[in-house]
């Protein structure tokens, strides 16, 4: 919530969630698809985040920023720097949204554009 908070605060947007259990759920998955799936790909568990929330539609705005924050700050919490051309995350994060990017390609996406 406060990632979401901040982004909308530096660049506008309508406050407030939309399908608030659905939030925790959209957590949740990354972590509930690693334990089952016996995933434990860094870039993998990143874009699931990141589809989660902005396929999710749950806050009434700002669902992409908010989904590209949080699977930048996961990289950067696990030692990866996300580096891309605004206009090059700004499609990115568009055919994310618009379900025409699988996990599978963004997660390589993620994985070209990352410095360690």
């Amino acid at each position: 919530m406060k990632i979401h908070d901040d982004i909308l605060n530096n660049s506008g947007g309508l406050a407030g969630i939309s399908l608030h259990k659905s939030l925790e759920a959209a957590l949740n998955r990354a972590e509930n698809y690693s334990f089952y799936e016996d995933v434990n790909d860094l870039f993998e568990i990143a874009s699931i985040y990141c589809i989660a929330i902005a396929q999710g539609h749950l806050f009434n705005d700002g669902n992409k920023r908010t989904a590209f924050s949080i699977m930048y700050n996961f990289l950067s919490i696990n030692g990866y720097e996300l580096e891309a051309e605004s206009e090059v995350i700004i499609d990115i994060m568009l055919k994310v949204a618009e379900k025409k990017l699988t996990k599978k390609q963004l997660s390589k996406w993620i994985k070209e554009n990352v410095l360690i």
